[in-house]
């Protein structure tokens, strides 16, 4: 980066729906709600961004935010924020696929700088997602702009 400062987050969920396709979908919103952040000057011109995914059908969603969703779609609830959320954006989003576990595959010498990218994040969240269950630290699954949520016994 120009001024050499990173950052970089995690967040795991305790849900009865959990599944790698939801944590993928909660990496999408993560990366919205941060590039939203960035994105706040009115007077600037924001161009398109791509974003990197190693999950087909989140970037197929991605790809598609105004496209409703089928009656009983898996991990409803977070695919409505995450579209909504690229469709709030001040600039057009273009999903990417990236393939993963290419460290597999190949040496690290070998990959790709967006595979390699891939790589250390997919190690970020597996690392986040032991130390929850770890800590029985989770996230609120009640996310931004649901208007009603229903939950029984604490389970949404």
């Amino acid at each position: 980066s120009a001024t050499g400062l990173r950052a970089k987050g995690t967040v795991a969920e305790w849900s009865e729906s959990a599944e790698n396709y939801r944590a993928e979908i909660l990496g999408g919103i993560m990366t919205q709600l941060v590039l939203r952040a960035a994105s706040q000057d009115p007077i600037l011109q924001y161009k398109e961004v791509t974003v990197d995914c190693d999950n087909k059908g989140v970037v197929l969603h991605g790809n598609s935010p105004q496209r409703a969703l089928k009656e009983k779609q898996a991990q409803a609830d977070v695919l409505r924020v995450f579209k909504r959320t690229i469709n709030e954006q001040h600039f057009a989003v273009k999903m990417e696929w990236v393939p993963s576990h290419q460290d597999v595959k190949k040496s690290w010498d070998q990959c790709t700088l967006r595979e390699k990218i891939n790589i250390k994040v997919d190690k970020l969240a597996k690392a986040a997602l032991i130390a929850a269950i770890a800590e029985n630290e989770y996230v609120d699954s009640g996310f931004p702009g649901e208007h009603i949520t229903v939950s029984t016994d604490g389970r949404k």
